[in-house]
């Protein structure tokens, strides 16, 4: 059954809190940066947590699974445009080719270098270390895990719980990191961009917003460059973290870990909600798609333009989930429409609208209704998960972020220098 009351406070909380600004808080030498996006993924969290109450959990949770349906599908809008902005400026991407490839080796032999010695020898966690400390943890790592050792098994515990918080505050995490990094002077602006390509689009998008408030004249080629940076770590990333950083972490752990565990046997993570798998009615993704379109004119110059370049990006959304289905998803979806964005953005014919569309409207507005989606796809399970993880997981997910940005960022700086 379609519920229309929470797709309105979704998309309302959108559209609310793209029409504020920005908050710079100054830290001694740095700024850290709060972007409207985290503001829109807390009212979202809030109001799921009323609409729950006045409904019931049982509603609540059917309600979340409908949301979280359509999640994957709202990002897409972002993606195509980061395609194309990363397509239109190819000649400054393909300048920092070297930087773009070695920024890999830097985003997971600093989340090792960092993450792991903390889990293992400061704060003595067991082998929920091998799943919290290989990757960033995202969907393709969640995989890996479950995969390998099944994610009711200490590691997938470790994986969960990275992957929790990094749902939860990645956002608004990535957001300062990068804030406070540009705030110290000592990195160029590139070397800073690519390192915000971590397979994540809305913790790319966090960071890349917060660079270019903090350097508003060079916006558009951070966001080409976090864009591809994104890309090659979303495509390569997989691969680097099932055979090389994986084996590494399980290998390092066999020789210096502990038998301890964070969370005893029987109080894993939860994996299943109990409730029956509910679709997404057809009015879902009319309401995510409608709000896809609305939700960027908000704070817009010019209303109409950014309607019509809005609706384009969604169309071209719609077909790359069209290309996946076609071919029986022998590459995600994510995957079509970033080839989509760069054809789009790379050719000659129209790729000047790439600069209309960025003009029309802040690039981060594609990503508020996807993260209100997100705000309202959260319900009891994750709230008892989160619950779960205990302090020592969350100060390993906070190394495990700071050394995939921190890494790369210095790989990235020793390739580009300083000009």
């Amino acid at each position: 059954m379609f519920l229309a009351k929470p797709w309105i406070m979704a998309a309302g909380a959108a559209a609310l809190t793209s029409l504020l600004p920005a908050l710079e808080l100054p830290l001694g030498p740095t700024t850290m940066v709060v972007l409207p996006i985290t503001y829109a993924f807390v009212l979202s969290l809030l109001l799921n947590i009323a609409f729950r109450r006045s409904v019931g959990h049982g509603e609540g949770d059917r309600m979340g699974q409908r949301f979280s349906a359509t999640l994957p599908f709202a990002m897409l809008p972002f993606i195509v445009l980061l395609g194309a902005v990363v397509g239109h400026n190819w000649r400054t991407v393909l300048a920092a080719g070297p930087a773009l490839i070695l920024q890999e080796i830097g985003h997971f032999g600093g989340t090792v270098l960092l993450s792991f010695p903390i889990a293992v020898w400061l704060l003595r966690l067991g082998r929920e270390t091998v799943g919290a400390t290989f990757s960033i943890a995202r969907e393709s790592s969640v995989a890996i895990i479950a995969e390998r050792y099944g994610l009711r098994s200490p590691e997938g515990t470790g994986v969960l719980a990275i992957y929790i918080i990094g749902t939860l505050a990645g956002t608004l995490i990535f957001s300062v990191i990068a804030s406070l990094a540009a705030g110290l002077g000592f990195f160029d602006h590139r070397a800073l961009a690519v390192s915000c390509g971590i397979g994540s689009a809305s913790m790319t998008a966090a960071c890349a917003g917060a660079l270019g408030v903090a350097d508003p004249a060079n916006s558009e080629q951070i966001l080409a460059l976090a864009g591809a940076s994104n890309l090659l770590s979303t495509i390569g990333g997989f691969y680097v973290a099932l055979f090389v950083t994986l084996p590494l972490v399980d290998w390092l752990y066999r020789k210096f870990g502990s038998a301890q565990l964070v969370i005893q046997e029987g109080e894993a993570i939860p994996q299943t909600s109990g409730c029956p798998p509910v679709v997404a009615t057809k009015l879902d993704w009319l309401a995510m798609s409608l709000a896809s379109i609305l939700v960027p004119a908000v704070a817009a110059k010019d209303i109409l333009l950014a309607l019509l370049v809005a609706t384009v990006i969604l169309a071209l959304s719609w077909v790359s989930v069209l290309i996946n289905r076609l071919l029986h998803a022998k590459l995600p979806a994510i995957a079509w429409a970033s080839v989509i964005g760069l054809a789009f953005g790379a050719n000659p014919a129209t790729g000047s609208l790439v600069t209309t569309a960025t003009g029309a409207f802040d690039a981060l507005s594609l990503v508020m209704v996807p993260l209100t989606i997100a705000g309202f796809a959260l319900g009891g399970q994750e709230a008892q998960a989160a619950r779960q993880v205990g302090w020592k997981l969350a100060i390993v997910s906070l190394a495990v972020f700071l050394g995939t940005f921190g890494g790369a960022a210095l790989i990235a700086q020793a390739t580009l220098g300083r000009h």
